[in-house]
């Protein structure tokens, strides 16, 4: 579905940290969706542990065709 385009945005958990077993890292995921044709575009409420460095976010991607709309 991602490959032919049905699918126009993205909203998905990243990942900063290694805090499960065998996660896919945010640069991954961001790489990932980059070479399928999306963008990020922002993210929402970034938790942070011990208030000192990002563990985790949602972040929404869209499709670089849509962004021009």
């Amino acid at each position: 579905m991602l490959n032919n385009g049905n699918i126009s945005v993205i909203l998905c958990e990243v990942n900063f940290s290694n805090i499960y077993k065998n996660m896919i890292s945010f640069t991954k995921t961001y790489d990932y969706l980059l070479e399928l044709g999306y963008s990020l575009c922002t993210f929402y409420r970034i938790h942070y542990k011990n208030n000192n460095y990002a563990l985790w976010t949602d972040a929404l991607f869209i499709r670089n065709d849509l962004k021009a709309l």
